[in-house]
């Protein structure tokens, strides 16, 4: 029979958890895997993290196309989490600079939001924006990227967490305007 001290199980629990620390920022940073970090900041002790957080710092945390700020869109007054009784769908995109998935996801979207100009509204959220926090939690989003769909009347309609092709995009935007 084995007997452990109190001592040699901490350790135990110590190392489990620096293991299960490593192996989610090999994940994360690899891209195989993005978490959502409203409730706790990526680590920027990885290369990776760092040279995002660096270079990423004066981009606008939510836009619709790449030089238009979402707030314009909305209107001056609104905030992008106003999406009741939009007058149009509604098509939000939750993502992250650091987040590979999400990089590799922005050019679908933005492509498909070139197409239904005028009758959907698309925007990029930034999920690490404090300013988004209140859509983020609105919307329980957990991972990244994740990509809610919202009809005109301010319904949630269908939540997708995982990174799409152009034609599940273009077949769910079709499914919202019907």
């Amino acid at each position: 029979m084995i007997v452990r001290s109190k001592t040699s199980k901490l350790l135990d629990v110590r190392f489990l958890r620096k293991l299960a620390s490593t192996l989610l920022v090999i994940l994360v940073s690899s891209g195989s895997l993005c978490l959502n970090p409203a409730n706790a900041k990526p680590s920027t002790t990885s290369p990776a993290n760092k040279a995002a957080a660096t270079t990423n710092k004066d981009k606008p945390a939510a836009t619709t196309s790449k030089d238009k700020p979402a707030a314009a869109d909305a209107g001056k007054d609104k905030a992008p989490a106003k999406d009741m009784k939009a007058a149009m769908p509604i098509i939000y995109d939750f993502g992250a600079a650091w987040c590979v998935p999400c990089k590799k996801f922005a050019p679908v979207f933005d492509k498909v939001a070139e197409k239904y100009k005028g009758k959907v509204d698309f925007q990029h959220i930034d999920a690490d924006d404090e300013k988004n926090k209140a859509l983020v939690d609105k919307y329980k989003v957990m991972s990244l990227p994740t990509i809610v769909f919202v009809d005109k009347t301010g319904k949630t309609v269908d939540t997708k967490n995982k990174v799409l092709t152009e034609a599940e995009l273009i077949q769910q935007t079709d499914s919202l305007i019907k």
